[in-house]
């Protein structure tokens, strides 16, 4: 269903044109930050890290998706059964 959702030709580019808005403000912010003086405290890179984060986002909703579905196929209950009998390996 979320797959469904950002594959979907109106929902993936807007998302892409946030992502690339937001990713280039944190880098505006990195250079502002950067160029000011007596900043007694370093941040890390905030578009390097906004950049790290989406990937972990989308691989985290591929892993789990996957998770998911072997989860939900190794389970599966179908009516008239024998109760003693194993599941199929097949």
């Amino acid at each position: 269903m979320v797959f469904s959702y950002l594959n979907h030709k109106d929902v993936w580019p807007k998302y892409c044109a946030v992502h690339e808005a937001i990713y280039d403000h944190m880098g505006d912010f990195d250079t502002w930050y950067s160029a000011q003086t007596g900043a007694a405290v370093t941040i890390p890179n905030l578009q390097k890290e906004w950049k790290e984060y989406n990937r972990v986002v989308l691989d985290s909703m591929v892993r789990r998706a996957r998770e998911t579905a072997g989860y939900m196929y190794k389970n599966k209950r179908i009516q008239n059964t024998c109760k003693n009998m194993d599941k199929s390996t097949v």
